[in-house]
């Protein structure tokens, strides 16, 4: 079920937008932040959930009393890094792997975890094009009109603000 709510909510419709930006002559750069953190309060089988990298950019894991791994202190100065990186000159990248630029035929993101990050290409294409084709579908059923530049579920984007500030990551 978050999968679901994940791709259709989240990320195909930041993927789209990274896409048209791109095509538009934009610079975007793309990354799917995958490490679930030890500090989190959720159980395992909930996986990594949407902001939970936040923790890392402001750095978290360098206060000590938290208890996170050294791995962890690790990718969140290498992450601090990249961020500073990317305000300052306009590109992430430091001096480890080499973060690729988003581009509509390419789609090249980076992973963010305690491993060596890796660059790899076109995140969940086959999810997001599941939605594109069946959303005209549904409508034509239902004879809802499209809402592609509405923003969506804002009770979920609420729920979701709620227990990653409650709850923690």
């Amino acid at each position: 079920m978050g999968d679901l709510f994940g791709h259709r909510f989240i990320s195909c419709p930041t993927l789209e937008f990274a896409r048209r930006y791109s095509e538009h002559g934009g610079k975007a750069f793309f990354y799917l932040f995958d490490h679930r953190s030890s500090a989190s309060p959720w159980p395992a089988w909930m996986g990594v959930m949407h902001a939970c990298e936040i923790e890392f950019v402001f750095g978290m894991p360098l206060n000590a009393s938290l208890k996170y791994t050294e791995r962890e202190v690790n990718m969140s100065r290498s992450i601090m890094k990249q961020w500073a990186n990317f305000a300052r000159t306009g590109n992430p990248s430091n001096s480890g792997v080499p973060w690729p630029l988003f581009q509509a035929e390419s789609q090249f993101y980076l992973t963010l975890n305690t491993n060596q990050p890796l660059q790899r290409s076109k995140m969940i294409a086959q999810q997001c094009q599941f939605w594109t084709n069946l959303e005209p579908k549904i409508q034509g059923v239902s004879g809802m009109e499209s809402h592609k530049h509405q923003t969506p579920l804002p009770l979920f984007s609420m729920l979701s603000y709620r227990a990653s500030h409650e709850y923690g990551c």
